[in-house]
């Protein structure tokens, strides 16, 4: 085990000619290996070839052959879950096993039906059953205010798949919806994606997700346990399993893409109604937890802004996460933790808060189950990834606040097509190791640079990690505001919501989110995102935020971006007044912190610098704005964004620190007077201020 992380080379499965000799088999797998160590890179992300996925034995003994040939060459090994993604199906097999684990959704279809008229709701195909049914008297097209309990009619569909007719026998507008569940596959990212159109499984299904195990992870454990290298990466050589964007499919996604497997056939002329994901037993859970009747309020799922709507979606898309959570993360998390194989891997569309409701939940709830969370980075372009330092900073949140001990991210230039410089693409890895990852999985090609200056690069960020390893300094909480998007998350159509407050809303939220992340980043503020329950759980009477179960984490101050808070989230902020604790609240985006008891700033940048005052250990000025940060052990790291050198300054509070350039692995000239170092930053460059 060496004592800083390389970074590792994703190969998908080693797959050879079946007549070839096992010795020549093996030669060709020493040569791969030895020449992608040859580069730089620290191991691999492999699995067994996706050829006859998990029935082959010799393909399973050709894996063998890998794990002993990365063994001698001392590579280390993580493992990949599935045939492709997203994980969970095995390739096709736990679907094919019993069908009923695919996912579910409710759709809906509507209509507005004027006095005397009627209107007929056909059936379509490819659906399973109706679930409910209601007309209400509107006044208008705009529904945003309908009270769902006061229903004009219900209907008796429950389990029925029959065309529905309603007639508008009152003297007013008639707004009609009729709710069915489906399984879910055309129009979404498991038709659409760049692997295989193959059907998914509920993640939400607790036995759906054990057969996936059961395919997937026992397979591994019964063959290689014995190379597991455990929950500490002291022995051994398969140091993870790595999980690929599970999530809920519940939006329709990439349209008009189309992978070059098919192994489940799609029928595109299916309609695509606006839909949810149905989650297992959602109904019961909201029933009991929450008094809720779904089946009469469904169409809060849909729209309507008012406050009881959005106490239903808080609830729904609370209940959904939670499920998410016990079927698919804590249950892989306990299996993995059992077997001496860490849980790792990435979820979908990490970057866009406004997507974590629909497609898997309370990012915190779900990745304090990984023991090694990870994000997806398809950026290469610096200046884009420092503009992305949401994605990284909140899983490395994650990690922080509940004592995980790395943070992966499998990077690319996906979005570019490959086509990045070499200098963009080791600044793209050295910005989100700034923002606390430290494990990188490669899709970069293998042949991306020559080998010496590939290794020169990949070492880089080992000479990084060498110095920066630790556990990092914080002063600062910055508020996840997961309820306000979720309680503003509908799935409407046009016409059903003509103001489209709760989308305003969203889109604000997320804006200033990102808005404050970005004024945090450009003045190296040290931070790092908490959610509602380490709050609730946090011991704030010395007047900090202190999570002592977690490595003793604490805060200084609490800083909320612009967001709506709910009663419990008030509840929390005047308990921490009470106890003294700082809390600023970002007054911006037209948000406001009404009937709250934190301190009000006018704008992100004076809750920022507000927030900043709280102390940190060093002080960066100069042309400083796109620089990224990180302060661990008494280190500083900062790294360029830009391509354009910068005159930096660094205040330290001492006249003993020098610059240090990892990639040239020696100093830099530095100015220094009593305790601050001037010195120019080199355009997408890292130094390490010792």
């Amino acid at each position: 085990m060496t004592k800083y992380e390389l970074p590792l080379k994703i190969v998908h499965g080693f797959d050879f000619p079946d007549d070839m000799p096992e010795d020549a088999v093996r030669e060709n797998i020493r040569k791969r290996l030895l020449s992608l160590k040859e580069k730089g890179f620290g191991g691999i992300v492999t699995n067994v070839a996706f050829r006859d996925y998990l029935k082959s034995e010799r393909l399973w003994r050709v894996l063998g052959l890998v794990l002993e040939e990365a063994g001698d060459a001392d590579m280390h090994v993580w493992l990949y879950d599935e045939k492709g993604y997203p994980s969970g199906g095995a390739g096709g097999l736990t679907i094919d096993e019993n069908p009923d684990f695919e996912a579910r959704a409710v759709v809906m279809m509507h209509a507005f039906i004027e006095p005397g008229q009627s209107h007929t709701f056909k059936f379509p195909r490819g659906h399973e059953f109706a679930l409910a049914a209601a007309s209400y008297k509107v006044k208008s097209e705009d529904i945003s205010h309908l009270d769902a309990e006061r229903a004009y009619k219900r209907y008796d569909v429950y389990g029925k798949t029959e065309n529905l007719t309603v007639k508008n026998d009152t003297n007013g507008l008639l707004f009609a919806a009729y709710f069915i569940k489906k399984h879910v596959y055309e129009g979404t990212h498991a038709e659409h994606n760049v692997c295989e159109c193959r059907r998914y499984i509920d993640i939400t299904n607790h036995d759906a997700v054990r057969a996936f195990i059961k395919n997937t992870y026992e397979e591994y454990t019964k063959r290689f346990k014995d190379k597991f290298a455990g929950m500490k990466r002291e022995n051994g050589l398969i140091e993870a399993m790595f999980t690929d964007e599970p999530s809920l499919m519940g939006v329709y996604l990439n349209a008009g893409l189309y992978p070059p497997s098919v192994h489940d056939e799609y029928d595109d002329t299916l309609p695509l109604y606006p839909m949810t994901t149905w989650g297992k037993n959602i109904d019961n859970r909201l029933l009991t937890k929450y008094g809720v009747n779904v089946y009469d309020c469904m169409i809060y799922l849909f729209g309507v802004d008012t406050e009881v709507a959005r106490d239903v979606r808080r609830a729904w898309y609370t209940e959904m996460s939670r499920l998410v959570e016990q079927a698919y993360f804590e249950q892989i998390s306990d299996y993995c933790a059992s077997a001496g194989l860490p849980f790792s891997g990435h979820i979908l569309l990490e970057d866009d808060i406004r997507l974590h409701p629909m497609f898997e939940g309370n990012y915190f709830s779900l990745l304090r189950h990984m023991h090694y969370p990870g994000i997806d980075m398809l950026q290469s372009v610096p200046e884009t990834v420092y503009d992305m330092a949401f994605t990284p900073k909140l899983i490395s949140s994650v990690a922080f606040n509940y004592g995980r001990e790395h943070v992966m991210s499998e990077v690319s230039a996906h979005a570019q097509g490959g086509k990045v410089t070499d200098d963009q693409m080791l600044c793209s890895q050295l910005l989100q190791y700034a923002y606390g990852v430290d494990t990188f999985t490669s899709y970069y090609a293998e042949n991306f640079m020559e080998p010496e200056k590939y290794n020169k690069y990949n070492r880089c960020i080992g000479a990084v990690d060498e110095n920066m390893r630790g556990k990092d300094f914080t002063s600062i909480a910055l508020y996840y505001p997961y309820n306000t998007i979720a309680e503003n998350t509908t799935t409407n159509i046009d016409g059903l919501n003509k103001d489209g407050d709760m989308a305003k809303i969203k889109n604000a939220c997320a804006d200033g989110l990102m808005r404050t992340v970005k004024e945090l980043n450009d003045n190296q503020a040290v931070y790092h995102f908490v959610d509602l329950d380490l709050l609730e759980g946090a011991d704030t009477s010395e007047g900090f935020i202190d999570t002592p179960l977690y490595n003793g984490v604490f805060f200084e101050s609490l800083l909320i971006p612009p967001c709506t808070l709910s009663d419990r989230e008030k509840e929390v902020v005047s308990r921490m007044r009470y106890d003294g604790v700082h809390v600023y609240f970002a007054e911006d985006f037209g948000f406001t912190a009404e009937d709250t008891d934190a301190i009000i700033c006018l704008g992100i940048e004076d809750a920022v610098r507000a927030a900043q005052s709280e102390g940190k250990p060093f002080k960066v000025s100069g042309d400083h704005k796109g620089v990224a940060a990180l302060y661990r052990n008494g280190n500083l790291l900062l790294v360029n964004a830009e391509n354009r050198d910068k005159q930096i300054y660094v205040d330290v509070g001492s006249d003993t620190s020098d610059v240090y350039d990892p990639l040239n692995d020696g100093y830099i000239f530095a100015e220094k007077t009593a305790t601050t170092l001037a010195f120019t930053l080199k355009a997408y460059a890292a130094v390490i201020v010792k």
